[in-house]
């Protein structure tokens, strides 16, 4: 995933052409099912401690992987782009944060999702005579 990034970093401040769709799709669609199978793990695990509140858990779970994409891009700034001036730097952490906001949402979400429906299945499964 630390060279899609790159990549992905480099067509977008360095001006370079991206031509990895494929792989780019490849690695959205195994992305989003290890935070589903993270989530529901995770959430197995609280359910077995007898913990109800999984609802803002399995969101946070998987969400922070926008804080992982955020420093990435923090490293990648420091180390490959030569970023001049305060206008530059607020635009490249503006539009990371961006970013990395609408990552957490979609991580954080799909790991809900899952969660939601795994949670709904158990219980659907019960039967209390």
């Amino acid at each position: 995933a630390a060279i899609e990034l790159s990549s992905l970093y480099s067509s977008a401040w360095n001006g370079r052409i991206y031509s990895l769709f494929g792989f780019l799709f490849l690695t959205a669609t195994t992305t989003a099912l290890i935070c589903a199978e993270v989530g529901v793990v995770l959430c197995y695990f609280q359910l077995c401690r007898e913990d109800y509140r999984w609802w803002w858990r399995s969101f946070a779970h998987t969400g922070s992987c926008g804080l992982y994409f955020f420093l990435h891009a923090a490293a990648y700034a420091h180390s490959e782009l030569h970023l001049s001036g305060p206008t530059a730097i607020a635009i490249y952490y503006g539009y990371t944060a961006a970013a990395s906001a609408a990552l957490s949402l979609v991580t954080g979400g799909v790991s809900f999702v899952a969660c939601f429906w795994f949670v709904r299945s158990i219980f659907a499964a019960v039967k209390v005579d």
